[in-house]
């Protein structure tokens, strides 16, 4: 393996490169790879890639895992990049393309995250995984924790798990819990959920922010450049919302940068969010280089809650870097701009896209019109996800759960102290 080891973003504490820590023990920052760029330069080069399987793993290399026994693979690798012709002729950016995630396992690009994490638990030697995840994601670390031959621990809010996911996530034997979703429900889950995983020795994942997902999301990156032979796009686009997305891209092309593989110049990088709540955008039009969360303190759930929203706080550090280093932007969005960009994208091109892939669509218009984005530069748009994933309205929940497949449990936590069985007895 050519990882050194990972560094933490906020202090710079360094840590092994087998650590199974999700954040840093000292300073709750963001775990970041370091590879031995000079060594894999000897080992790979652009044209090594022509010839190896068509996945994300073709990219070893550069991703944390040591032994290629470990490596969990649904055929997950190169998406597709589809000329937006009839759209971008119209909104006068000939060069407009969407990489479409859709056709990703579990129609999520997050199972490039999932793919990597999963099987570094593999190599490190759990035998259980716990996420906190909602639709295809939570469906994703169902199956490839099944395809591994782990126990799965998936839990979520009430209405963000679809009948038809959930009865797939426990098909897979996975374990879900599902939770109100009221203020403040989702982290007493979290802190319900690490306890449980401390005392049996479950692996935690936080899928936004764990080590290992970000380096299985930055391959979208190597994509990119590589489908364009290494010429890299003027502009790519993404919702923040997807974050780990952003964020990896942006990972992803500073590797390539220390390969020698790509130019220092970055294409510029736009970070799209609902106007709604757009705190990434008031950051960057603010030109500050973090969003700061509120002050928050008290009982342990409360502790959580402000770790979490300093991780927010952490993840929008290295997206507003990558915005400013880029010379991109950050744009927002509204309900009706989404929904024209959706109907458009489906009329024109056949497309159907997530509300995020849709998103972009809605900031390239508006980037367009100002004349931001000029005619003849090429343009990236990411859809992360399937756009005909259905979204229950009312609440999941069957009406005998001894006869569920699998074990499906609905929890209201206001106890800390819950104890949940052990997957692996």
């Amino acid at each position: 393996m050519f990882l050194k080891d990972f560094y933490c973003s906020r202090c710079g504490s360094r840590y092994p490169a087998e650590t199974a820590a999700r954040r840093c023990p000292h300073c709750s920052g963001l775990l970041l790879a370091d590879y031995d760029f000079e060594r894999i330069k000897t080992f790979l080069t652009k044209d090594d890639l022509r010839t190896r399987t068509p996945n994300i793993w073709r990219y070893r290399e550069l991703l944390p895992i040591n032994d290629e026994a470990n490596i969990i693979s649904k055929g997950g690798g190169p998406s597709p990049l589809l000329p937006l012709k009839r759209v971008g002729k119209n909104l006068g950016v000939q060069r407009l393309f969407l990489k479409d995630e859709s056709l990703q396992p579990c129609a999520t690009f997050k199972s490039r995250g999932v793919a990597m994490a999963v099987s570094k638990a593999l190599e490190m030697g759990f035998l259980a995984v716990a996420a906190r995840a909602e639709q295809m994601e939570a469906l994703a670390w169902a199956c490839y924790c099944a395809a591994a031959g782990l126990k799965s621990v998936i839990y979520a809010p009430l209405g963000k798990i679809s009948e038809r996911n959930a009865l797939a996530i426990t098909y897979t034997g996975a374990r879900l819990y599902l939770h109100e979703g009221r203020e403040g429900d989702e982290v007493n889950a979290e802190v319900l959920i690490d306890i449980n995983a401390s005392r049996y020795g479950w692996r935690h994942v936080a899928p936004c922010y764990d080590p290992y997902c970000l380096e299985g999301e930055k391959t979208m990156a190597f994509e990119i450049a590589e489908s364009f032979a290494w010429e890299l796009p003027d502009v790519i686009v993404s919702t923040a919302s997807s974050s780990g997305a952003l964020v990896g891209i942006y990972r992803g092309l500073r590797d390539l940068q220390r390969m020698g593989w790509i130019s220092t110049k970055l294409p510029r990088l736009v970070a799209v969010q609902p106007e709604a709540h757009a705190p990434l955008v008031r950051a960057w039009r603010e030109r500050k280089t973090e969003i700061l969360p509120p002050a928050i303190s008290g009982s342990l759930a409360v502790c959580h809650l402000d770790e979490r929203a300093e991780v927010e706080n952490q993840i929008a550090v290295i997206l507003l870097d990558g915005i400013y280093k880029s010379l991109g932007c950050a744009v927002a969005v509204n309900g009706g701009e989404v929904a024209q960009a959706k109907a458009t994208l489906a009329a024109d091109e056949g497309i159907l896209a997530s509300d995020d892939g849709a998103a972009a669509l809605a900031a390239v218009t508006s980037l367009t019109r100002e004349g931001w984005i000029r005619p003849g530069e090429q343009v990236v748009m990411l859809n992360p996800e399937g756009g005909m994933e259905v979204f229950e309205t009312e609440e999941y929940q069957p009406a005998d759960t001894e006869k569920a497949p699998g074990s499906l449990t609905k929890f209201l936590l206001s106890r800390e102290a819950d104890i949940l069985p052990d997957v692996l007895n």
